[in-house]
Parts: structure tokens; C-alpha cells; sequence
């Protein structure tokens, strides 16, 4: 496997995290969303 340039390797690793934080992001709103649906007992 070829070594990758330090540009390359930060690149990746901040692709990373960007997905990592669009995961959390979505599971903290779907949680908010579950709990506004059972205090509102839309459902």
C-alpha cells in the first residue's frame, strides 16, 4: 500500500470526522425527535 502525503492523511482524516459528525448530528435529532414525539403523545 503506498504511503500516503501528510496533506493526504489530513484530508482523510478530516473527511472522517465530518461523517462522524453528520452521524452524530442526525442520531441527536432523531432522539429529539422521538422524545418530542412522546411528550406530545403525537402518536
Amino acid at each position: 500500500m503506498p504511503q500516503l502525503s501528510s496533506i493526504d492523511r489530513q484530508r482523510e482524516h478530516q473527511a472522517n470526522e465530518r461523517t462522524f459528525l453528520a452521524w452524530l448530528r442526525t442520531s441527536i435529532a432523531l432522539i429529539g425527535f422521538g422524545f418530542a414525539i412522546a411528550r406530545f403523545g403525537i402518536f
